[in-house]
């Protein structure tokens, strides 16, 4: 966690050894090993967080990922901020 002024900005990043798969209609999220079985195999992410995790390649804060969304998306920030939250609680 970086600390600025008063207030703390959380960045995150994506763990590199968890592989993104194509799944036909779907990106499929893999864990490796041990932690596919912990995980029940596959988890489906849809375009909001294929996104975010693309944008966690590098160490990002929530608020970065969001403006990406709001973005890419072409949403008012509440709906960024909205679809952005799910993922970054999941993956937290």
């Amino acid at each position: 966690m970086v600390v600025r002024s008063g207030y703390s900005v959380e960045k995150m990043k994506r763990k590199p050894d968890f592989m993104v798969q194509d799944g036909g209609s779907e990106n499929l999220l893999a864990a490796p090993g041990a932690q596919e079985v912990n995980l029940n195999g596959r988890t489906a992410l849809n375009d909001t967080a294929a996104c975010a995790r693309g944008l966690l390649a590098e160490e990002r804060s929530k608020d970065a990922i969001t403006v990406a969304v709001v973005e890419r998306f072409d949403v008012v920030a509440e709906v960024g901020r909205a679809c952005v939250q799910p993922f970054v609680d999941e993956t937290a």
